[in-house]
């Protein structure tokens, strides 16, 4: 997928590259592509196609040509504007890889409108190597989630607990329709009630610890990931900021908060520390990284923190406390709740034995 939208061209050519086996970086292909603020040509494109291996044809066909014709993927010219990659038809519709959007169906009517003729087919030649491998998405989680393996166990762990919960509740409706509704065990309904009672008062207590630690969770994860960007951003040589539009950086800086939201859960980053590894404060003092008065106060709130550069490899705040999430805690609470209801059904019979 393109990240800006200059970038389609070298994207829809890393698809390709990627379908024959060859997985590059999309900086490296944008690089080779010769990307700049006004785009990428079709002949950079073939050129950059070239020099990887590709045996590469460029036509300019109509739409029955290329249904006839055209070896797929190809990549072809949309809408005067932009590259999609062609990866054939059905009996009704076009499948197109759009960079920015992914993989749709199109109808033939939207194909003929926006197709403008321009195609270039690739095929592996004599010099063609495969090699590369993709982005795992589990490494990404590994980097960004260090020194939180209890939290996400504790996560786990309530989630089961509040899912267990779940199950119990129309267990406690059968008894009840089954066994004291017809009147056969009235001497349950009392049993039942304080049962219902804690149950509830559980699975609120449980629901809420783990609605906590997806805080915890996400709120790392988005601040390492901003904390990561910025530090990198400030060391990028001037020809990067050359080849692209403010708008376009801000927006990838607004990815972080949205990778976060999707990966853990939807809830809204408020406030959390900064990670170690990336930066710091001297009061090691909460940070937040507010997007929405532009980038004057992110500048202002990166020369606050970079007071002390701390070496790269951890994510946690102090090396003496990696995690301090107590994952016992919900088997407490559930010994608790037991404990409660035994207690109250001891006093009951008790009760009624005097």
């Amino acid at each position: 997928m393109q990240m800006e939208a200059l970038e389609c061209g070298a994207a829809s050519l890393a698809m390709i590259l990627a379908y024959h086996g060859k997985w590059l970086p999309l900086e490296q292909v944008r690089s080779d592509c010769g990307v700049s603020r006004d785009g990428s040509k079709a002949s950079s494109i073939a050129k950059a196609g070239r020099s990887y291996g590709l045996e590469v044809k460029a036509h300019r066909y109509g739409v029955d040509e290329v249904k006839e014709n055209v070896t797929y993927p190809a990549i072809i010219h949309w809408n005067f504007n932009h590259f999609v990659v062609l990866c054939g038809f059905t009996k009704n519709a076009a499948v197109i890889n759009d960079p920015a959007r992914g993989t749709i169906n199109v109808t033939m009517e939207e194909f003929d409108h926006s197709f403008t003729g321009v195609c270039i087919e690739f095929t592996p030649g004599e010099n063609f190597e495969k090699g590369g491998k993709p982005e795992s998405v589990f490494k990404f989680l590994k980097d960004r989630l260090a020194n939180t393996t209890a939290s996400v166990i504790f996560v786990m762990i309530t989630a089961a607990l509040v899912a267990f919960v779940g199950l119990v509740t129309p267990v406690f409706a059968r008894i009840f329709t089954d066994q004291i509704l017809p009147g056969h065990n009235m001497h349950w309904l009392e049993m039942l009630l304080v049962a219902m009672l804690f149950t509830a008062i559980f699975r609120m207590i449980v629901g809420f610890l783990n609605e906590i630690y997806l805080y915890r969770i996400k709120g790392k994860l988005a601040i390492v990931s901003n904390a990561s960007f910025m530090w990198h951003m400030l060391h990028l040589p001037m020809d990067f900021y050359a080849q692209r539009m403010v708008g376009d950086l801000a927006g990838r800086q607004k990815l972080n908060d949205q990778i976060a939201e999707t990966l853990i859960a939807k809830y809204v980053l408020v406030e959390t520390k900064a990670p170690e590894g990336y930066v710091r404060s001297e009061k090691e003092e909460s940070v937040i990284f507010a997007y929405e008065d532009g980038n004057t106060k992110e500048i202002e709130i990166t020369k606050e923190l970079t007071n002390e550069r701390i070496p790269t490899g951890g994510y946690s705040n102090s090396p003496k406390t990696e995690d301090d999430t107590n994952i016992w805690l919900p088997f407490f609470l559930l010994l608790l709740s037991v404990g409660g209801i035994a207690g109250i059904i001891w006093y009951t019979k008790r009760k009624n034995h005097d």
